[in-house]
């Protein structure tokens, strides 16, 4: 004991302990299985399942999981993986709009959108990186703001609050524009591409 810390060591490859108990105080630890490489791996708990197949990890991982709500952890944001991994989550609490509702990656203050899809009452998704992770509703709809318009080419500010711009599809009397986007600007644009081309 140095300065009132005790250090205690322990040997993962014997086991996965459960939770310590000091002083009458019993913590959690949040372990839910040993990873191999090489191996199929399966984790399946009652809101969460974790499948990784034979080249997903690098090394023994000594998996941790934990849920409450709408979130979830899942090892660690820190920790590579080799190849994706497929993932189940029941929330406990009700998804009211599912098909508007997909899962986000949350690494300090920036939110990753994941493709996923609903299942009855589980989402399914896939992901190469590990962490932290929650459902988000994204019910409001993209914005569109004009920024100039002339006869050589227009431009527009878009916005979009959760899950960003899938495709941008513009008509200029009912013909198909061909638009330019840059997402760091939130920007899109399109120029003339022939003389007789005219966008009055």
């Amino acid at each position: 004991s140095k300065q009132n810390t005790a250090i205690y060591l322990w040997d993962l490859r014997k086991g996965l302990p459960q939770s310590i108990s000091i002083d009458g105080i019993t913590r959690p630890f949040s372990f839910l299985k040993t990873f191999y490489p090489s191996k199929n791996n399966e984790v399946k708990t009652p809101n969460l399942q974790l499948i990784a197949g034979t080249r997903a990890v690098y090394d023994t991982l000594y998996l941790t999981g934990l849920s409450s709500g709408n979130n979830f952890t899942i090892g660690q944001a820190d920790i590579p993986l080799r190849k994706e991994v497929n993932i189940t989550f029941t929330p406990n609490e009700n998804i009211l709009i599912p098909n508007k509702t997909s899962v986000y990656r949350i690494l300090r203050s920036e939110r990753e959108f994941l493709a996923s899809r609903w299942q009855n009452n589980s989402v399914l998704f896939s992901t190469e990186k590990l962490g932290n992770f929650t459902l988000l509703t994204d019910s409001i709809p993209p914005r569109i703001t004009l920024v100039k318009k002339n006869k050589d080419g227009f431009s527009f500010k878009v916005f979009d609050n959760l899950s960003g711009l899938k495709r941008v599809k513009a008509t200029v009397n009912g013909q198909y524009v061909l638009m330019d986007y840059d997402y760091k600007r939130n920007l899109i644009w399109a120029l003339k591409e022939n003389e007789n081309q005219t966008f009055d």
